[in-house]
């Protein structure tokens, strides 16, 4: 039985591949959790609970310190499609266990026999497949909310518009 070691031999192919699968499939788990925060600022937008671009600026800093599960629950509420939810359901529960456990339920010793990295590096390809299935959702839900507050900006959040305005002349506010 051949083991890797991935304590002692961090340029092993096997080990090398671990950590490239592992690093796909966290990238792609940072773009669902920054779909999530875009969509759920842009559905608080459209539902009118900004009296101001300023109160916008905090709620979007507010949501870059608190964790994706919270962001999650403050976006349920906004979320029509049950089909989504659902993904997002198991989307939340794999980007978890990639974080916060995917290396902690191997072995202890990160001694991984061939069949298991073969098992590990099967599961972040997996995660990551999981992932840009739900960001291409989280992309078009964001398209459509984005189409429907650039309309009439000021109508969701004022002083919107000023901004749009600015950002378009290349100002940055």
């Amino acid at each position: 039985m051949s083991l890797v070691m991935l304590r002692y031999d961090e340029r092993a192919p096997q080990v090398v591949s671990i950590f490239m699968e592992f690093a796909q499939a966290s990238c792609k788990a940072q773009e669902f959790e920054s779909l999530l925060k875009l969509n759920l600022q842009y559905s608080l937008a459209l539902a009118g609970i900004f009296e101001s671009v300023s109160a916008s600026d905090d709620s979007a800093r507010k949501h870059e310190v608190i964790s994706m599960g919270q962001i999650y629950e403050r976006l349920k509420p906004y979320l029509r499609d049950a089909s989504l939810s659902s993904m997002i359901d198991r989307g939340v529960d794999t980007r978890n266990a990639l974080v916060h456990q995917f290396f902690a339920t191997r072995q202890a010793g990160l001694v991984l026999t061939a069949k298991e990295s073969a098992g590990a590096i099967k599961w972040c390809r997996a995660a990551t497949a999981e992932f840009t299935v739900i960001c291409r959702k989280l992309e078009d839900r964001w398209a459509e909310l984005a189409a429907l507050l650039a309309a009439d900006p000021d109508a969701a959040v004022p002083g919107m518009k000023a901004r749009y305005d600015a950002i378009e002349r290349g100002e940055w506010p």
